[in-house]
């Protein structure tokens, strides 16, 4: 039996479209569990699935720049100033976008469940 939390989610998924699918590819979940859940939802047309995965890779590749961002710093590579800026950017970017993405989803199956 699923829990009535994911089925409301679920349903909020199934209902928002690509707006609310973008929303998950953007917050900081790992790829693998937010695949198998949306793996769960048959009212997710595969177009609308690919494009917003397609579009939620921003989030990756920040991901991938603040760890090479990191590297570099641990490299030696630039002025400690130049890299701990850019980092600090990409990183703030990262959750900012990550964590609406998480209070959007959380407000819309809010919503979803008192309806």
């Amino acid at each position: 039996r699923i829990p009535q939390k994911l089925t409301v989610l679920q349903d909020a998924l199934a209902e928002g479209g690509f707006v609310n699918l973008l929303l998950l590819r953007l917050t900081p979940l790992p790829f693998a569990p937010s695949n198998l859940f949306l793996g769960s939802i048959p009212a997710i047309p595969f177009s609308t699935y690919v494009l917003a995965t397609a579009v939620g890779f921003i989030r990756l590749v920040a991901n991938v720049f603040i760890g090479s961002q990191l590297r570099g710093m641990i490299d030696g590579q630039g002025t400690f100033v130049e890299s701990a800026v850019l980092m600090g950017g990409a990183l703030a970017f990262a959750l900012a976008v990550g964590n609406t993405g998480r209070l959007l989803l959380k407000r819309r199956a809010a919503e979803r469940k008192t309806e």
